[in-house]
């Protein structure tokens, strides 16, 4: 009775070892495509038998046929994708594979660039053209056409160019403002309904890129458009030259308004040092200048008055307007010791001082 049970155990154990035995060899087959074969989640593998499709297997561990009869089709890859780079452009990328055994079965965004398609003002714009589509037939993709790609890219295409004929760049794609432009169909609006209309009764270009090459055309989307670069540097010429125009003229009057109130102060300076028996040599009338100048700039309304450690005896100021940016302007004031007339210990804003304030502690002004 024990040997017949030590038959048992050693029969279990050897029919255990003869399985993992023959998974692991029909596996190591299976990775390497012979008898068997491994299609991943998302990919199919196409059959021939003889060179002559057989048919199309789906995800999971398939057993595909005798070698020299049966083997798995292969075929190089060459069409566009449509990606978007890292700086949030648009592009058209080659995708290019050799050799491939493994065919995608979810949907793709083919890129369908574009080059001088005339608007209907004869403007001539360039794009991409992104067509998210999946193979359904891969009997007809592969084996009734030989490029589906080229047989989608021609076909929608061709319909895109009647579209754009039929629109203005300026008024259907960049202008759009008011409500009524705003209303009306996009690019990729009018495309879809164009692609998908039937005509004498006829299949649509979607209806006939299904029918004939096993492709499913979900949906077509403009990417990006765009006019010669030489039609947009003129386009922007004018606007350019008037923000050019507008700047001088603001930097024209902001200049006399200094220059103006400088040159009233520094009479006010020369008036009084003379009335006090004091004849300024031309260095430091030049020196009072600059220093008026910059005591101007800092009363100028944009402009911000700030104090720097190390600097607490200078009269600074930031030349900006609100933009975070600006130019350190200053002088120093060894005879007041940078304190204005006010609260003691405290320098007062010079926006904020009246003309005798602003003069009486200057070098050599009145005490």
């Amino acid at each position: 009775m024990l040997t017949y049970v030590y038959q048992l155990i050693f029969c279990f154990f050897g029919a255990c070892v003869l399985y993992l035995a023959g998974y692991y060899i029909v596996f190591a087959l299976a990775k390497n495509n012979i008898l068997w074969t491994i299609v991943e989640q998302g990919w199919c593998k196409i059959v021939l038998n003889l060179g002559k499709y057989e048919r199309t297997i789906g995800p999971g561990m398939h057993w595909f046929g005798l070698p020299g009869i049966n083997t798995l089709y292969k075929r190089t890859m060459t069409f566009l994708e449509s990606v978007t780079d890292k700086d949030g452009n648009p592009r058209a990328e080659p995708h290019e594979d050799e050799d491939i055994s493994s065919f995608k079965t979810t949907r793709y965004p083919y890129a369908l660039p574009f080059k001088d398609e005339e608007d209907s003002h004869g403007l001539h714009l360039s794009g991409i053209l992104a067509a998210f589509a999946v193979i359904e037939n891969y009997e007809k993709a592969f084996f009734v056409v030989s490029d589906w790609y080229a047989e989608m890219n021609t076909r929608i295409l061709a319909r895109h160019r009647k579209v754009i004929a039929q629109v203005s760049y300026d008024d259907d794609i960049v202008g759009r403002d008011t409500e009524e432009e705003q209303a009306k169909k996009t690019i990729s609006e009018r495309l879809w309904e164009e692609l998908n209309r039937n005509e004498n009764g006829n299949l649509s270009i979607i209806g006939r890129l299904l029918e004939d090459c096993g492709i499913r055309v979900e949906s077509v989307e403009l990417r990006s458009i765009d006019p010669p670069e030489d039609w947009r540097t003129t386009t922007l010429a004018p606007y350019k030259a008037q923000r050019e125009k507008d700047a001088a003229k603001h930097q024209a009057e902001a200049s006399a308004v200094l220059f103006d109130d400088t040159n009233k102060a520094l009479m006010a300076w020369l008036e009084g040092q003379r009335t006090a028996g004091h004849d300024p040599t031309q260095a430091q009338i030049e020196a009072k200048q600059e220093e008026l100048r910059q005591r101007a700039l800092a009363k100028t309304a944009g402009y911000q008055q700030v104090h720097i450690k190390g600097l607490e005896n200078a009269s600074t100021a930031v030349v900006g307007g609100g933009s975070g940016t600006g130019v350190l302007i200053g002088g120093g004031n060894p005879s007041s010791g940078g304190k204005q007339k006010g609260e003691k210990g405290k320098q007062k804003d010079p926006k904020d001082m009246d003309d005798d304030e602003l003069f009486t502690d200057l070098p050599g002004g009145d005490e």
